[in-house]
């Protein structure tokens, strides 16, 4: 029963079986509570933002009316074995939050040799995400789970360059939802050295055509909407940003700014203000710096409030590894580099800046 438990599953790449139990029921627990909190309230009917049947019916207002993958999913089993939705969305939420852990895992593993550490230090997510879908949340989006998975899965194919896998994970992350577009820039920033070669220029050709394809045929397809529910493809209203931050109580805005993934993101910050993010390779760090232009949106107005804490969690990727390159310099025997992150005109390795393995 030990030797069965201690096994990688399902191969050396992956974490032994007993973390993947570990997982499930963290991801069971989290959902547990995220479903008793956010999900069970909403009438998936008729809510305007949360409905997953009025997706399904063609009759979401044009910003959801997009987010096709997880209303699809739902609705194939629950009218197929006549499974209760709010069932089913628990289910999925389970499942998404358990995949994330699995590529998370994958990731950290590019970076830093301690294989047992990494398999635990992954439910560090739950973290996070405890914040800004949970702790300061009180609005349900079928997508907010499933964005995170399929943005942290295609950053996964991106940093091991697998990109024939990248292209249908990221064509199932459009047709999730549109966040999933931030992987361009994230694929172009970590081939910066190569951006011009012909199989670059070619993906991001592919990448490109996938996401404006989708959204161009979907929107010829789906039936006109009155002009008071087409509110298009991204919401951009900056002067409700200013009107939200010139009425909203100082701490409550203090709280969104500090908060935000538990503060993870403050770390994140320090890593660029400390010598160790010059001693990584440029493009394993390089291509966190696409949250930059989801702060830019943020601050423009396109829809992404600074109360709505839920809506940064699919890029919740660009920050958290950062963050732990950060933390690496305070637990170097838990957390050392891998070899092959170190830039090759590193000279500090006599010094311990950074552990190599």
């Amino acid at each position: 029963m030990i030797k069965l438990l201690c096994k990688n599953f399902p191969g050396r790449q992956y974490p032994i079986l007993i973390v993947h139990i570990f997982y499930f029921v963290a991801a069971a627990a989290m959902s547990f509570v995220y479903y008793h909190k956010i999900i069970e309230p909403v009438d998936f009917y008729t809510d305007e933002y949360g409905g997953v049947f009025r997706v399904l019916n063609l009759d979401a207002v044009s910003t959801i009316q997009f987010r096709f993958l997880v209303p699809l999913l739902i609705g194939v089993l629950h009218y197929t074995l006549d499974i209760s939705p709010k069932a089913l969305m628990w289910f999925y939420t389970i499942i998404f939050i358990y995949l994330t852990f699995i590529a998370f895992y994958r990731i950290i593993n590019i970076y830093f040799k301690n294989e047992i550490f990494n398999s635990l230090i992954v439910m560090l997510i739950i973290y996070p995400l405890s914040w800004n879908l949970i702790a300061v949340n009180e609005i349900f989006f079928f997508t907010d789970t499933s964005s995170l998975f399929f943005m942290m899965l295609s950053l996964y194919f991106v940093l091991t360059r697998n990109y024939k896998f990248l292209i249908p994970v990221f064509f199932l992350g459009v047709v999730n939802h549109y966040s999933i577009g931030f992987i361009i820039p994230a694929f172009l920033l970590f081939n910066y050295k190569t951006i011009f070669k012909t199989t670059i220029i070619k993906y991001t050709a592919i990448l490109f055509f996938l996401y404006s394809g989708y959204y161009i045929i979907a929107k010829l397809m789906l039936p006109e909407l009155p002009p008071e529910r087409d509110d298009g493809f991204l919401l951009a209203d900056f002067e409700r940003n200013f009107h939200h931050l010139k009425i909203s109580p100082g701490h409550l805005i203090l709280r969104d700014i500090f908060f935000n993934f538990g503060g993870i993101h403050i770390f994140t910050i320090l890593f660029y203000f400390t010598p160790i993010w010059k001693k990584v390779k440029k493009e394993y760090t390089l291509y966190n710096l696409t949250i930059l232009i989801f702060v830019l949106m943020t601050l423009s107005g396109f829809g992404l409030y600074s109360e709505e804490l839920r809506c940064y969690v699919p890029v919740l990727p660009f920050l958290i590894i950062p963050a732990m390159l950060f933390l690496s310099q305070f637990a170097p025997k838990l957390m050392p580099l891998r070899k092959k992150m170190i830039a090759k005109n590193e000279k500090n390795y006599a010094k311990g800046l950074i552990p190599v393995h």
